[in-house]
């Protein structure tokens, strides 16, 4: 799960005149107040691997097109195979071949649809098996899309429970090195989240033998890549009354 680590860093000290707060900060009058930020992170290694695989129909010969229902059965017969359970598949877009109204019948015939399913996987070995296995013909694409872990809510609720002591602490051995200790605690602001799931830059085009530029590509099983780790890292504001 990784070991969790404290930064400590971004720290403001305030002793305050009776009429003054600090800003956005509640100081209330005749108080005097420390504001501190506290900083808590830790690593973990990723153990959802979320695979991006867009099917596309193609010509048989001339006159012969593979329908994409009958790729879509073929596709999803693999993935059965591969012990790829139903519920770790979606529907993530669709594209249809007759949707330009204007176009001729000679010419919409021409068209080609293709169906992009999002995929599940927990070990980069499945992921190398599942390329392994699909038809080079049908596959348009084939990506790993982003990374996440099964834990992740519980993680990130430990992470900002660790900012908050830090910055209990922060304020203790700063008012301690001039002589003063933390009171109440009068604020405690967590600042806005913007934390996505980790996403993998492009493979590119597909290949079963291997990704074509990317991260394991040439690996014989996947067994031997490791995906780098996901750093999980929170912030917390308070702001303490001064005994």
């Amino acid at each position: 799960m990784g070991s969790l680590c404290c930064i400590l860093c971004l720290f403001s000290f305030a002793a305050l005149p009776a009429h003054a707060q600090l800003p956005d900060q509640p100081c209330p009058p005749g108080t005097r107040c420390i504001s501190v930020t506290g900083s808590a992170e830790t690593e973990v290694v990723p153990d959802i691997i979320i695979v991006s695989v867009t099917l596309r129909e193609y010509n048989r010969s001339r006159d012969e097109k593979l329908d994409l229902a009958t790729i879509r059965e073929q596709f999803l017969a693999t993935c059965q195979q591969l012990g790829i359970a139903d519920s770790n598949i979606a529907i993530g877009s669709y594209r249809g071949s007759q949707l330009d109204l204007y176009k001729s019948k000679r010419q919409q015939t021409s068209l080609t649809a293709n169906l992009t399913y999002e995929i599940r996987l927990q070990q980069m070995k499945q992921v190398q098996q599942l390329a392994d296995a699909l038809d080079d013909r049908s596959t348009q694409y084939f990506a790993i899309a982003r990374l996440d872990h099964t834990q992740m809510s519980s993680l990130r609720r430990q992470v900002k429970a660790e900012a908050a002591k830090v910055a209990r602490q922060k304020a203790a051995y700063l008012l301690e090195a001039v002589g003063e200790k933390p009171g109440q605690l009068l604020s405690l602001t967590e600042p806005a989240e913007a934390w996505n799931a980790p996403i993998m830059p492009s493979q590119g085009r597909f290949s079963n033998n291997a990704f074509i530029g990317g991260d394991f590509a040439g690996a014989a099983d996947g067994d031997n890549i490791f995906f780098k780790k996901i750093k999980i890292r929170f912030e917390i504001n308070a702001v303490f009354s001064i005994l």
